[in-house]
């Protein structure tokens, strides 16, 4: 087979190969052979007339014979039905008709056939009679009739086709009147409401007037009764009930009482151990009352801005009270509105804790801490009553905390023994702020503003006005911790016919509003209390403040009291009866030094310090101090300077027996002792 040499071999052959090579295609001038090349090798268009030969470039340019009639028809020829001849059974043209004809054919219809000859139903259109089909009828009449069901899921689409049916209505409609009202709907046991079909009919059980809640079920009691009944106590656990299982609906117009009622009787226990429940109040406003607490009972709401109980309009009784022997009862985060507007009973108090009756001894059962009732009072707005907002009533251990009375028409805080209150408030009281009637009370951070709303010319035990009002006996102690008094129509703080009683950092802000001659702390026909705080007077006020102590009548006091707006307060420390015979009293800056500048007529304020100093440079008269009170201490002291000679003159109002030492340089001094009308030498020195 020839090839092209190969470089790098074919060392001496390579003339003999190549030769041989082409001589495949070419003679031995150089020439290609002849048919070398096929047609199959010529790319198209690459041949141009250019390149052929004349006599072929001719005979393409030479017009050849053509076609020169159509049937008879030359020039220009337009081709019809009518010039195409009809001749011939090979290639015919189709009549209008015949077109019609074909376009009525249907795809995929095939040749006719006659009606003996059944076609595939895909073929054939119309309906078929049976009797073109021989022996169908005779067939059909010889089957004997059969019953069968089948399930609507077992037929496809039977369901969807029912669905798509005519409504329920429709049916009804047309069924009207066809029933069978004859057809009794019997009832038996607890189930009640039937009876026939000519009316309709509502189907109950028996007993069903409770509510049914969570907390409630239907079945038969220990009796054999059957109804709704509540949930029977797990021993020795206590529950949670909530009033709206109970049916209340706390929108403020629906009355919640017999729902509130039902809950706590639930969470009562019938024995003196057995396990109480605690009754819940969810967020709203509940129209209640009176309420009343069992034994070990409380009740507790969500927070007193969102659970809150108004009391029900013509009550004549507390919104919340307790059972008589009740103990350990709690009233918790409640708004409790006495409804004022609605209410007028004086007796309609806002929440009452009545231990008075006596208490039952429990020490055979091992509970001797019962005998106390041991009350709790927690996280309460307490307002708009007509009567007292919160009282207490006999022995006690009540604990009250973080409770807020106000506008309430009789006192804020009604107290009467052996309690303690922390974080109490009282505000617009139509009588006392607080008024405590017994001893071995216990006060913390408590306030009294603006009391005295209603009256203030009621008597002594009806309360008057005060802030803080004590009546409560000669000798049952309380203590008050950091409590103020603010606004309030007569005093501050009233301790009347009292003993033993402490008040240690109290404060009393511009009361007297009523303009009634009260001082800021008052102690009257009072013995053996100690009092230390702050009196003073607010030069906004209109009506001010007598002034900032009285004590009248009484002995054995212990008052250290600070006063400030002397200028405000008419009659300045102490009221001009005041008598604190026996008393220690220490008021302003009792023990204070107070250095006085020369004048030749000088009044010593006593209340300013105990020790008054005064160098002279001249002569001086003193005279008798324009404030003082019972018992009123004061030392003068006198310094010659470097003249010396100076005469110190006492006005009549001194009695004394002093010869001072004029000699230049000289100090001397001289105490007094005030009896209510002379002042009376009780000690001297002299020429030091």
């Amino acid at each position: 087979m020839a090839r092209l040499p190969q470089p790098g071999a074919d060392a001496g052959n390579w003339g003999t190969i190549l030769n041989d090579y082409l001589s495949q295609a070419h003679t031995t001038d150089g020439a290609l052979k002849s048919g070398i090349i096929s047609t199959a090798l010529i790319q198209d268009g690459a041949v141009t007339e250019a390149k052929l030969d004349t006599a072929t470039q001719v005979k393409l340019n030479s017009a050849g014979p053509g076609v020169t009639s159509v049937n008879s028809l030359t020039g220009t020829v337009t081709l019809t039905t009518d010039t195409i001849s009809d001749t011939g059974s090979t290639n015919k043209y189709a009549t209008a008709a015949q077109l019609t004809k074909i376009d009525g054919v249907q795809t995929g219809a095939t040749a006719n056939a006659t009606d003996a000859n059944l076609r595939d139903r895909t073929t054939h259109t119309g309906a078929q009679a049976i009797s073109t089909v021989t022996g169908l009828q005779a067939a059909l009449d010889a089957k004997a009739a059969i019953t069968h069901s089948h399930a609507i899921a077992d037929v496809t689409n039977l369901q969807t086709s029912l669905n798509a049916k005519a409504d329920s209505s429709t049916v009804t409609t047309g069924l009207a009147g066809k029933a069978d009202t004859t057809t009794q709907i019997a009832t038996s046991g607890s189930l009640t409401g039937g009876g026939d079909l000519s009316a309709t009919r509502t189907l109950s059980l028996s007993g069903d007037s409770a509510t049914p809640g969570n907390s409630r079920y239907y079945g038969t009691n220990d009796s054999g009764t059957k109804g709704f009944f509540a949930l029977p106590t797990p021993s020795g656990q206590t529950l949670v009930l909530n009033v709206k299982e109970y049916g209340a609906v706390g929108d403020k117009t629906t009355d919640d009482t017999a729902a509130f009622t039902a809950a706590l009787a639930a969470a009562k226990s019938s024995t003196l151990t057995g396990a109480t429940a605690a009754v819940w109040v969810p967020g709203g406003n509940y129209t209640v009352g009176p309420l009343v607490l069992g034994n070990r009972v409380t009740i507790r709401g969500a927070g007193p801005g969102t659970s809150r109980l108004f009391l029900r309009a013509g009550s004549t009784a507390p919104l919340i009270g307790i059972e008589t022997h009740a103990r350990a009862c709690g009233v918790f985060d409640l708004t409790l509105d006495g409804n004022r507007g609605a209410v007028s009973s004086t007796n309609a108090l806002g929440l009452f804790f009545d231990n008075s009756a006596a208490q039952d001894s429990d020490t055979g059962n091992g509970l001797a801490e019962y005998v106390d009732s041991r009350h709790f009072a927690h996280n309460l707005i307490i307002q708009n009553c007509a009567g007292t907002g919160f009282k207490q009533l006999g022995r006690g251990t009540t604990i009250g905390s973080n409770i807020q009375s106000w506008y309430n028409a009789g006192h804020g805080f009604d107290v009467d023994v052996d309690s303690s209150y922390t974080n109490c408030d009282s505000g617009a009281a139509g009588l006392d702020g607080f008024i405590i009637r017994s001893g071995s009370n216990r006060f913390s951070n408590c306030k009294a503003w603006y009391s005295g709303q209603v009256s203030t010319t009621g008597s002594e035990t009806d309360g008057t006005g005060h802030g803080f009002h004590l009546m409560n006996g000669l000798y049952s102690a309380n203590t008050f911790a950091s409590c103020g008094a603010q606004d309030n129509a007569r005093a501050g703080f009233y301790l009347k016919n009292t003993g033993r009683q402490t008040l240690t950092g109290i404060e009393s802000d511009s009361n007297n509003t009523a303009n009634l001659n009260h001082a800021g702390v008052e102690l009257i026909d009072s013995y053996g209390n100690r009092v230390s705080g702050y009196s003073w007077e607010r030069n906004a006020n209109t009506v001010k403040q007598l002034a900032g102590l009285r004590i009248l009548g009484g002995y054995g006091h212990a008052v250290d009291v600070t006063c400030d707006g002397l200028q405000y307060m008419p009659q300045g420390y102490f009221t001009t009866d005041s008598y604190p015979f026996g008393c220690d009293v220490k008021i302003g800056a009792k023990d204070g030094l107070v250095t006085n500048s020369y004048v030749a007529s000088w009044t010593p304020d006593v209340y300013s310090g105990h020790y008054q100093l005064m160098a002279l440079t001249g002569n001086v008269t003193v005279n008798a101090p324009a404030r003082a009170h019972f018992g009123q201490t004061v030392t003068l002291g006198f310094s010659q300077d470097a003249t010396g000679g100076r005469t110190v003159t006492f006005a009549s109002e001194y009695h004394t027996s002093w010869t001072p030492v004029t000699t230049a340089n000289k100090l001397n001094s001289i105490t007094f002792l005030y009896n209510g009308s002379i002042w009376i030498q009780t000690a001297a020195a002299v020429g030091m």
